[in-house]
């Protein structure tokens, strides 16, 4: 059973990285953050629904069927693909499959100041929802006794991420990728200094968390992209190595950072609250790094 999932996830992560790549062999500057933004509204809150779905099926059925549920899905996008999505990658721009030539475009992603530090930036925002994610029944269930309304109130944080999404790839365009990323980085942090504050003044109710934690949410929703479209901007000849080292160094990173965070719930909220403020810390250094230092600074074309 372990080597099945294992196979399982090795399949969704070539999906996750072929889209990212066709997106930038199809797109790019500011057109491209709009395209990923409408493909994040789905993939950020996926962590979230996906509990939510999956209950939904044991209500009706065994566990046995969420299996049964994921091949169906999978048979479905494997015919839509086939019928409906041409190869993407311009001749010009197609390599052999040759362990030098990998290694020079690993080492080009690597040498990139820009592509490194909105990855990384992007990993760091990816472990705040991972943080979330592995504290949120613990915290809204045992200490807000949330109850039946847990599910519902998980639910709004996903709500949240969706309408950043579709705010990002409505106005990215107009305003550019660096102008919305950034203000959204600072933005997360002046929240995560309200939340912790409000914490250690013990205000931290459910009310005034859940709101908070939807601004916040928010915040990180409208960056993700951005991170996403900067770090790869640079990396069109090299598409698909550079989607896959960005998407390996979001998840394991993140995973990591959503441990850590997780790991030190002590049965209130300041663990969490102060694991989104360490993040904000590293997502706004990560992209100074990226930019030596300056802020809203003109997209790349």
């Amino acid at each position: 059973e372990l080597v099945q999932r294992l196979l399982q996830g090795l399949g969704a992560a070539v999906l996750r990285v072929s889209i990212m790549a066709i997106i930038r062999d199809c797109y790019s500057g500011r057109k491209m953050a709009r395209v990923l933004s409408l493909n994040m509204m789905v993939t950020m809150v996926a962590p979230i629904m996906a509990p939510i779905m999956g209950q939904g099926i044991l209500f009706v059925a065994t566990w046995q069927y969420i299996f049964w549920a994921l091949a169906l899905y999978g048979v479905l996008v494997l015919i839509i693909s086939g019928l409906r999505l041409p190869e993407t990658l311009a001749p010009s721009h197609r390599r052999a499959i040759k362990l030098s030539v990998i290694s020079d475009a690993l080492g080009s992603i690597f040498r990139s100041k820009q592509t490194m530090g909105y990855t990384l930036a992007g990993a760091a925002s990816s472990g705040a929802l991972m943080g979330f994610i592995n504290s949120s029944q613990q915290l809204l269930v045992d200490v807000y006794h949330t109850g039946h309304w847990f599910v519902f109130l998980f639910g709004s944080v996903a709500f949240s991420m969706s309408v950043a999404a579709f705010t990002n790839a409505r106005f990215v365009e107009r305003l550019g990728m660096r102008w919305v990323g950034h203000a959204a980085t600072l933005a997360f942090l002046v929240i995560a200094v309200v939340m912790v504050a409000v914490a250690l003044l013990g205000y931290l109710n459910l009310v005034v968390f859940i709101i908070l934690l939807m601004i916040l949410m928010f915040f990180k929703g409208l960056s993700s992209a951005n991170y996403v479209a900067l770090a790869i901007a640079r990396q069109g000849h090299i598409a698909g190595v550079a989607s896959s080292v960005i998407g390996s160094l979001t998840v394991l990173t993140g995973a990591f950072i959503g441990f850590v965070i997780g790991q030190m719930f002590n049965g209130t909220s300041l663990p969490l609250v102060i694991g989104f403020l360490v993040v904000g810390v590293i997502q706004l250094a990560m992209v100074l790094a990226a930019e030596n230092g300056r802020l809203f600074g003109d997209d790349p074309d």
